[in-house]
């Protein structure tokens, strides 16, 4: 049974900026690549409401409409379901535009730990920008990563929700702006990060981005098995986490941590 499940937006939550069938392609590659059993649905509010046995669901999906802040509202079979896995302790990887999804669903952003505010959240244009790598209270997720350039969209004025560990950010109009971070949700704390890169294929060609999806996946996978609720969940064993190099390139995420 897949282990990880990614939620492409293409069909029920898309807009007209982003190609999600295209970049939920190319995040199935880079999670595939690591030996991770992956599937990738368009059908997101039925794969919700069905509460997928899965340990980490990415969800690469926008706000299903044509205005922030009007976007397909999530059906109440939708919402027990990603609340009874939040509530079980598996993860979530949200992905750039998926900080707009379910504007009617308040929830939604306090699990991912942010909203997207209209008329205040915004971008520049799309171009090369610096993206700065900062320490994540020994998570492992930047460890040895250097700062990088890369051609995407970059988020501003989020509005951000709860505690977080900022893993990279940007500056725009002469401040920071968290870009990606990770954090804990309830009392199963279930692992959750958010990746704001990936507007479009463009983005996915920076090493260091592709490096930073397999360490967010290696994070909440190696998190899920050292919790309480793997030992009841799973009887699948487990490899120690060798520890991450120090190239800062991409390179295949540590062994160990699999989401199998």
């Amino acid at each position: 049974m897949p282990r990880v499940m990614i939620l492409s937006g293409d069909q029920e939550f898309g807009d007209r900026w982003h190609d999600l069938a295209a970049t939920s392609a190319i995040l199935s590659r880079i999670v595939a690549g690591d030996g991770h059993h992956v599937v990738v649905r368009n059908d997101v509010q039925a794969a919700l409401a069905t509460a997928p046995p899965v340990d980490l669901l990415v969800f690469n999906t926008s706000l299903g409409g044509t205005e922030p802040g009007a976007g397909t509202a999530l059906a109440p079979a939708s919402v027990a379901g990603l609340e009874a896995h939040v509530g079980a302790g598996a993860a979530i990887l949200a992905v750039h535009s998926a900080v707009m999804s379910f504007p009617a669903w308040p929830r939604w952003g306090e699990i991912i730990g942010a909203r997207w505010l209209p008329d205040v959240s915004g971008h520049p244009p799309q171009a090369t920008a610096a993206i700065r790598i900062l320490a994540d209270a020994g998570r492992g997720i930047a460890d040895g990563l250097r700062d990088f350039d890369t051609d995407d969209e970059r988020y501003t004025d989020l509005g951000l929700l709860g505690p977080r560990d900022v893993v990279a950010e940007h500056d725009e109009a002469g401040r920071p702006h968290p870009l990606a971070w990770v954090r804990s949700e309830g009392a199963a704390a279930a692992p959750i990060g958010y990746l704001g890169l990936g507007h479009d294929a463009s983005g996915y060609r920076s090493p260091t981005h592709r490096e930073l999806v397999r360490r967010f996946v290696s994070w909440a996978c190696r998190s899920i098995s050292t919790s309480p609720r793997s030992t009841s969940h799973r009887s699948t064993s487990h490899r120690r986490e060798a520890p991450y190099g120090s190239d800062g390139g991409a390179r295949k995420s540590p062994a160990g941590g699999s989401c199998s």
